[in-house]
């Protein structure tokens, strides 16, 4: 039997997709039918990503467990909002609002997969909101979704594209979220930040960004138990002015005494933004890379401003990530989720 491997799982009646790396200990666990989810990551034995206790848990809040794609990131105020004069809307569902989107539940198709030495274990799958009638019927963005999540040397690494399908431009907005598994009582973050925006109390932008004492203490590295709030917007890159646009990539390292190990987590330039927030139903910190800012296109401000991306007629954008884990001697155990 060959590094890699691949191979399909059932939980809970759902069909998991399962990538191996053997010589690394390592493992990722996909839901391709329910957004693309990333349930499980395992690095050496030990979960890398806080995984969802089961799926109806999932099912009831998406976006608390593994790491869920969102689009848009954040919060949509009422819901909805209007693009060159085109009104798009998604499900209210936090009280007057809409939190991330639809990407990170809807079904993917599943495009190819496959393991070898030169590929490392992967799976590829899309979505078009052309093939989902009553969302795109909504939410009438023509845009397609293609990724690769891929693991290979014990990393785990996205490689994806989005393109406009349609006659029409098209608001284009992404994200990931995430939730790195820690000891937060050792644990040290480090993000490049280089400015930090005012929130208020709904998860909106309150004012532009500015440097603070916190964007200044993550660049130099800070212990996560001196950081106070549990929700930090953070700018760490200029917006792109249009999506053919490129910014540097930048990686933001989580340091863990506690299991050991020290994560990396790389992401391009397009993802801007970088939310940090301690969850309180789980131990560990999330670090959420988007390519704009929340609810960006209900904002008064421009798109230099707020990152509010528009895909034109046939367009295209690529993005992605790599998470690397650095295990040290002592770095085992972690229970494995039950195949039944």
């Amino acid at each position: 039997m060959g590094r890699y491997r691949c191979e399909w799982l059932t939980w809970e009646g759902e069909s998991v997709y399962r990538l191996v790396d053997a010589q690394a200990e390592a493992e990722a666990r996909l839901l391709p039918g329910f957004g693309m989810n990333v349930v499980r990551y395992v690095s050496r034995g030990r979960d890398v990503v806080l995984p969802p206790p089961s799926f109806a848990a999932l099912r009831e809040t998406p976006f608390r467990y593994g790491i869920p794609t969102l689009g848009p990131p954040g919060r949509t105020s009422e819901g909805a909002f209007e693009h060159r004069g085109v009104r798009y809307a998604l499900p209210v569902k936090s009280g007057r609002h809409n939190m991330h989107g639809e990407l990170g539940i809807a079904p993917w198709r599943i495009v190819r997969q496959g393991a070898d030495a030169e590929r490392g274990a992967f799976l590829e799958a899309e979505f078009a909101y052309r093939d989902d009638p009553e969302r795109i019927a909504a939410y009438p963005a023509d845009l397609r979704f293609v990724v690769t999540y891929r693991l290979k040397d014990g990393a785990l690494t996205l490689e994806g594209n989005a393109r406009n399908d349609g006659a029409r431009h098209a608001p284009f907005s992404l994200g990931y979220h995430p939730y790195f598994v820690c000891d937060r009582s050792r644990a040290t973050l480090r993000i490049p930040a280089d400015a930090q925006w005012t929130m208020n109390g709904e998860g909106g932008a309150g004012a532009l960004p500015k440097a603070t004492s916190l964007a200044a203490s993550l660049r130099e590295g800070m212990e996560v138990s001196r950081i106070e709030g549990n929700l930090h917007v953070l700018q760490c890159r200029p917006f792109v002015a249009s999506a053919a646009d490129g910014r540097e990539p930048y990686e933001c390292q989580l340091k863990d005494p506690g299991f050991d190990r020290s994560v990396q987590y790389r992401t391009d330039g397009l993802f801007a933004v970088m939310v940090l927030f301690v969850p309180p139903w789980g131990e560990a910190v999330s670090l959420e890379p988007h390519t704009c800012i929340p609810d960006a296109y209900n904002l008064p401000w421009g798109a230099s401003d707020t990152g509010a991306l528009e895909l034109a007629p046939g367009e295209e954008r690529r993005f992605g990530w790599r998470i690397a884990v650095e295990n040290g001697a002592s770095a085992r155990g972690g229970n494995e989720l039950e195949d039944r």
